[in-house]
């Protein structure tokens, strides 16, 4: 609290939360995806405050990551999905992407196979292929892993063939 209260009086809030984003990712990847939540929570209340809607999207996706990571993957699939969403209205589409592999990951872990392929599918319909053919091809590469695992080997194997050429 005494570190938040001396970056307010600094006017540094902003960047300290952008601090707490960074440390809760670090720290969840670290095997202590407690204190990564507590600190995306406080990071996205930070950016709230300030209106960067941007960032506040970002630790929500920091906040499924956490999530997941104490194996919490419904609660991880709504924050993922809300990020998601936040970074589609943005237009920020590697976040997007990042944030829709996390949904994907934690559906196939609760062995909804089925519903992370329809996911991946309608995502695949969100994002040009001309336009960000990385990301296109990225999505199209964890839709054919999805069909993989649901034992749609020719179907998965067109989907990463694609996805290739795209790279």
């Amino acid at each position: 609290r005494r570190t938040r209260a001396f970056a307010g009086g600094l006017g540094l809030s902003p960047r300290f939360g952008q601090v707490e984003l960074a440390e809760s990712q670090r720290r969840t990847f670290l095997g202590r995806p407690g204190e990564g939540l507590r600190l995306a929570d406080r990071a996205e209340e930070t950016f709230e405050e300030y209106g960067l809607e941007a960032h506040a999207a970002r630790a929500r996706g920091a906040r499924g990551l956490a999530l997941s990571y104490l194996g919490r993957e419904e609660e991880a699939v709504a924050e993922f999905r809300g990020a998601r969403g936040e970074f589609e209205r943005l237009e920020l589409w590697n976040a997007w992407a990042s944030a829709l592999n996390g949904t994907g990951s934690c559906l196939m872990r609760l062995g909804r196979v089925e519903e992370a392929r329809r996911e991946y599918a309608r995502a695949l319909r969100r994002v040009s292929r001309t336009e960000r053919p990385a990301v296109h091809a990225f999505v199209r590469a964890n839709l054919a892993k999805t069909l993989l695992a649901a034992g749609r080997a020719e179907d998965a194997a067109r989907g990463f063939s694609s996805a290739a050429s795209l790279f």
